[in-house]
């Protein structure tokens, strides 16, 4: 059997606990030491309308799940109101996704003539990376104001508009 100089660390399944320095050692003397730093990149979607998104009944609903730090295109995107799965066969909606520039992949929800029952939350499941939300608020009549993130008594409004507030938890 023929004996190879040749060694090599191989990790399956790299977790971020895994990250940090590692020393290859040669044990000769003097020994001889070769260090390798490890980052284990995780990927990440976000819905980039999110978390909150208000449109008028009869437009569209348009969300983009942003899925990024991944190395290969998830395998799929599933896409989720109020928990059930949406197939769109339809002309009223449709999911794409496609590959991004650099680690970067890109899903589109659109949902043509939005209803009031169209409202829900909206969760964003790729196969490569945990699952993202946003909650969307289908509305009728006049300007709506759109209040998120608000700070304890902070409010921030846009003028000559009515606005129509709701008491979020």
């Amino acid at each position: 059997m023929p004996i190879s100089n040749d060694w090599a660390l191989q990790i399956k399944y790299p977790q971020v606990a895994d990250e940090g320095l590692y020393e290859c050692q040669i044990s000769s003397f003097p020994s001889k030491s070769v260090y390798f730093r490890l980052w284990v990149v995780v990927p990440e979607a976000k819905i980039v309308e999110g978390p909150d998104m208000y449109v008028e009944v009869g437009s569209s609903i348009n969300l983009t799940c942003m899925i990024m730090d991944s190395p290969e295109a998830p395998a799929y995107v599933f896409w989720y109101h109020d928990n059930r799965m949406i197939n769109y066969d339809s002309s009223r909606g449709s999911i794409t996704v496609q590959k991004g520039g650099g680690n970067t992949a890109v899903s589109r929800l659109r949902i043509k003539d939005a209803h009031s029952s169209d409202s829900g939350n909206y969760t964003c499941s790729p196969s490569n990376a945990d699952t993202v939300s946003a909650l969307v608020y289908v509305v009728k009549g006049e300007k709506q104001a759109v209040v998120q993130n608000i700070e304890e008594d902070d409010l921030f409004v846009l003028p000559d508009t009515k606005y129509d507030l709701m008491n979020k938890q």
